[in-house]
């Protein structure tokens, strides 16, 4: 009898090639899921020059939901690029089941409360509230994973410092 139901298994990747490895499952898995958060990265071209880019950062980090449907062709998952296993318990296969799978659902395509989650850009003008600049003001010159690096004027001379983002709220 062949088996055609449907079954949700977290498959293990590398962490940072989660969206390689959904490329690579197309045609094996019926369907794949990475949900990720959006954020602005500054890039630095040639000559010195600064861009902003929209960057993809999977939530869950090496880890990928993927749907299949009737048996799972553990051998050819074996010969994937970018992945390494499959969460198991007790040496079997774990199975999500479809309340996983709606949660994970709902974080796909949505902000995920983060350091910079007070969109917060390059060129905006804030206000330091906490540590040993506090009281200063500063316009942000690059934001990073989970820093602000702005310069800040002391001595005649503009000092370059990093905070994290709950050190600083946006200028009145």
């Amino acid at each position: 009898m062949l088996d055609t139901s449907i079954r949700w298994h977290l498959l293990v990747t590398r962490p940072g090639r989660e969206f390689k490895a959904q490329a690579a499952l197309d045609g094996i898995a019926s369907s794949t899921l990475v949900p990720y958060d959006e954020k602005e990265v500054v890039t630095v071209k040639k000559l010195g020059k600064r861009g902003l880019r929209t960057r993809r950062y999977p939530i869950l980090t090496g880890y990928l939901p993927a749907e299949f449907r009737g048996p799972v062709p553990w051998l050819v998952l074996t010969a994937v690029p970018d992945l390494m296993g499959v969460v198991a318990f007790g040496g079997k296969p774990a199975v999500l089941s479809q309340a996983d799978i709606d949660a994970i659902r709902r974080l796909h395509g949505k902000r995920v409360d983060s350091a910079t989650h007070r969109a917060l850009r390059v060129g905006d003008s804030i206000a330091i509230t906490g540590g040993p600049f506090a009281g200063y003001d500063s316009i942000i010159t690059a934001i990073l994973a989970d820093k602000i690096v702005c310069d800040v004027m002391m001595f005649s001379q503009a000092l370059t410092i990093e905070l994290s983002a709950d050190k600083v709220e946006r200028a009145a």
